[in-house]
């Protein structure tokens, strides 16, 4: 019980934090600013029904993640991943699109919640792979 807590404060605490630097880059119009109405990268550009797709499958993947208990071994990796979506997800709905700032300029741009998704699909993939090596 007590790690859940901590995984729902921790995913909470991310949600925020995105929500209130991308409020920040919004208000002050620092930087680079893009509405990424597209999924990753770009990637189907102006698809209404995209946050629809994108909502639905969210929903059932944390309904997969809770009814299966794969918080136990996978808690961390999954609430980067979740908490990252779920704030591009308010995005899509609020606004149209998602708020990216990062522009690298090796790289299309992105944002911090993109970064949590990344970390947290290494962090599961690496998870993943090191007990399949050690139970084979």
């Amino acid at each position: 019980m007590q790690k859940r807590i901590k995984l729902i404060l921790v995913f909470v605490g991310l949600i925020l934090l995105d929500q209130m630097v991308k409020l920040y880059f919004l208000k002050y119009q620092t930087g680079l600013i893009l509405l990424n109405s597209g999924g990753a990268f770009g990637i189907a550009n102006n698809f209404n029904f995209y946050k629809y797709i994108v909502s639905i499958i969210l929903l059932l993947l944390i309904g997969i993640f809770i009814k299966l208990k794969i918080y136990d071994k996978f808690g961390w990796p999954f609430v980067l991943i979740f908490s990252g979506a779920i704030s591009d997800l308010i995005d899509r709905i609020r606004l149209g699109g998602v708020v990216d700032y990062i522009d690298l300029n090796i790289w299309p741009s992105f944002n911090l919640a993109d970064c949590f998704i990344v970390i947290g699909v290494v962090w599961f993939a690496i998870l993943t792979l090191r007990s399949y090596k050690i139970s084979s």
